[in-house]
């Protein structure tokens, strides 16, 4: 396969799909032509997703499964590696409710939390980066959190699984660049989403709410969802083929880390 000259892949997954910045991924991608597959693990963001295939008139397949449960990956990972024409890129979006402290969590919730976010993430772009290697082109794009660089209190799972993503981003990108494929991360700061308005209470209590309002922000407002795919577009596009196992923050200098 040579290398696309259109902006967007003609084919996309997405995993984690339903929320603020997946739908407006699948959104831009479908307007753009793109065939989208998308996943989700709730009524709601299947309603979501469907809503706005219907509105593109875009070409929308939508998977349910529940990224926490190993078992339900499998038949999604076995269409990777045996179907004819695999998606062109991946964005892994998912997420889990990963706020409060680390000691309010079961095993079962702990090691679910980081299957949502990590594994399902890295087991999803092996399997996909494998058939992308042997056509010679694609793009793998990870979704940390600013957590993951600059903890805050009460959110201990959350910045464990994020800091997990970058390793991951790490690990992954030198295993196919040479046929083509790169991996690569974004991370967005506080984002205006469903996402964050859920952390509302875990950032209250961390002294931290007026990061949910935007207040303490350095551009006077959030960054937006729209913001965030307009980086991850690059990333998915043929422009970006010298980025490579790079994590380009989005948080209009929200974020303090060098």
């Amino acid at each position: 396969m040579t290398a696309p000259t259109r902006v967007w892949p003609e084919s996309l997954l997405v995993s984690g799909a339903s929320g603020s910045i997946g739908a407006a991924l699948v959104e831009e991608a479908l307007s753009a032509g793109t065939r989208v597959v998308a996943t989700t693990s709730s009524e709601t963001g299947r309603a979501r997703l469907d809503t706005l295939g219907a509105i593109t008139g875009g070409d929308l397949t939508v998977v349910d499964v529940d990224l926490s449960r190993p078992q339900e990956l499998d038949p999604l990972l076995a269409d990777l590696r045996s179907r004819p024409d695999p998606p062109h890129a991946f964005v892994a979006l998912s997420s889990g409710a990963s706020g409060g402290p680390l000691e309010e969590k079961s095993y079962e919730e702990l090691a679910g939390l980081l299957h949502t976010k990590v594994w399902s993430a890295g087991l999803i772009a092996s399997a996909l980066g494998e058939r992308l290697a042997l056509s010679g082109w694609g793009r793998i794009v990870l979704v940390t959190g600013i957590t993951g660089r600059e903890p805050i209190d009460g959110y201990a799972v959350g910045a464990a699984a994020n800091a997990a993503m970058r390793t991951l981003t790490k690990s992954l990108s030198r295993r196919w660049a040479e046929a083509g494929v790169t991996v690569n991360a974004v991370c967005p700061g506080p984002v205006e989403s469903d996402r964050l308005r859920a952390l509302a209470p875990v950032l209250d209590q961390a002294g931290e709410k007026e990061v949910s309002l935007g207040r303490t922000h350095p551009l006077g407002r959030l960054v937006t969802a729209a913001e965030v795919v307009a980086v991850v577009r690059f990333l998915l596009g043929p422009s970006s083929s010298g980025v490579n196992g790079a994590e380009v923050v989005v948080d209009g200098g929200f974020g303090r880390a060098v």
